[in-house]
């Protein structure tokens, strides 16, 4: 029921209404427009429609209506209204795997400036708001439809997404289905001829695979979200890249947008970077500085933030600029006692030429206290420009 009809029967056209009413019936329906007379409502459910199993429950209150189709199991299922018995239309509809509140009561006299369904359709928007989804999506106009069926979600992203500029398309994965989740991220890279960094088995769990260094490049992948909509990211990323994602999810400021799912090429950067922190900008600039780094930076990346534990994103971004000012040094004190002569200008044939006269342990030793070394899981490490503190509660010093 989408129009101004007797309860029951098929919206009309205005012309077919009037031919199927008299005068006294057409001014009663003028009447149901008047917000200056109070009115008469019955809620109603319909349920199975067009089916031989269709049921018409009539004549409740708005708490029984939601009730009724809240519990109801049918696949296609109305809730709606009749107003003095002469006038209804439809509220909230779920039809192939696709619930919504309808817009339809904004286009009737009878309901367009009604305070009561007005209302009404307030607390049915929470109501589907709080029901369980696969997924959501909503439009520029307004309009917003939760889908139980995962593939109708996906083929409505797939149709939608396009149009996305013009419509103000936006969608929001509620399932925490991994299946659904990477379609729907998959979608997206796809819009942008780009390939969805995460992996299946990334989705079904909120930590990383922990491995080896490898031969991984410093790379970010996370996931932008707000309220109406999400989008992954690979980083780094172009500026244009970036502007197209913050368009696309209707930002002024990536401020705005809450950042989920984040995860490094290296994973040990998880533990060794705090997240709470994290900026979208921040992110892209240690991903190009990752990006630049050989295995050798990247592992004494990982020493320097054992050894500095940064209180802040923005403090890792700090030390992966100035990453040259750490080095990974020998754990052996006759191999470090090597390493210092080495600093200062000795070369491989002074120092084959002193062993056995010199000893390169006790050196060792006496140097690595004044460089005050940090031990760290990654092998000892050394601040270049200053000494890390003598004493700094939580580390472990040579």
């Amino acid at each position: 029921m989408t129009n101004d009809c007797i309860p029951g029967h098929s919206a009309p056209d205005k012309q077919a209404q009037q031919m199927g009413l008299t005068e006294q019936g057409l001014q009663r329906l003028r009447d149901t427009a008047d917000t200056a007379v109070p009115h008469r409502y019955d809620w109603y459910v319909l349920e199975a429609y067009n089916t031989p199993e269709e049921a018409f429950i009539n004549g409740l209150s708005l708490e029984a209506a939601i009730r009724r189709y809240t519990a109801s199991e049918s696949a296609s299922k109305r809730l709606g209204v009749t107003k003095d018995d002469i006038a209804a239309v439809d509220l909230v509809f779920l039809q192939e795997g696709r619930e919504w509140l309808s817009r339809d009561r904004l286009r009737l006299d009878s309901f367009r400036t009604d305070a009561v369904v007005a209302e009404a359709a307030d607390r049915l928007r929470r109501m589907l708001n709080d029901s369980p989804a696969v997924g959501r999506v909503t439009f520029v106009s307004g309009e917003q439809w939760n889908f139980t069926d995962g593939q109708k979600y996906l083929q409505t992203i797939r149709e939608e997404l396009p149009y996305q500029s013009t419509t103000g398309f936006r969608f929001e994965t509620l399932t925490d289905a991994p299946e659904i989740r990477k379609a729907a991220d998959d979608l997206i890279c796809d819009l942008y001829g780009e390939e969805n960094p995460q992996r299946l088995e990334d989705y079904g769990r909120s930590g990383l695979v922990m491995h080896g260094l490898g031969q991984a490049s410093g790379t970010i992948s996370l996931t932008l979200v707000t309220g109406t909509g999400s989008c992954p990211l690979a980083l780094p990323a172009s500026d244009e890249r970036l502007e197209e994602v913050r368009s696309f999810l209707g930002l002024e400021d990536f401020a705005e947008a809450a950042i989920r799912d984040i995860r490094f090429s290296v994973p040990q950067l998880t533990d060794l970077i705090p997240l709470d922190t994290i900026t979208a900008e921040d992110a892209n600039a240690l991903a190009l500085c990752l990006q630049e780094m050989e295995q050798e930076e990247l592992l004494t990346f990982c020493a320097a933030l054992e050894a500095e534990q940064p209180e802040a994103f923005s403090k890792a971004l700090a030390i992966a600029m100035d990453v040259d000012d750490y080095e990974i040094v020998p754990e052996d004190a006759e191999e470090y006692g090597r390493q210092v002569l080495r600093r200062i200008g000795a070369d491989d044939e002074i120092i084959d030429t002193i062993d056995g006269f010199m000893d390169f342990a006790g050196l060792g030793e006496v140097f690595m206290e004044e460089d005050c070394l940090r031990q760290t899981s990654f092998g000892p490490v050394r601040r270049l420009s200053r000494p890390f503190p003598q004493q700094e509660s939580g580390m472990q010093m040579l």
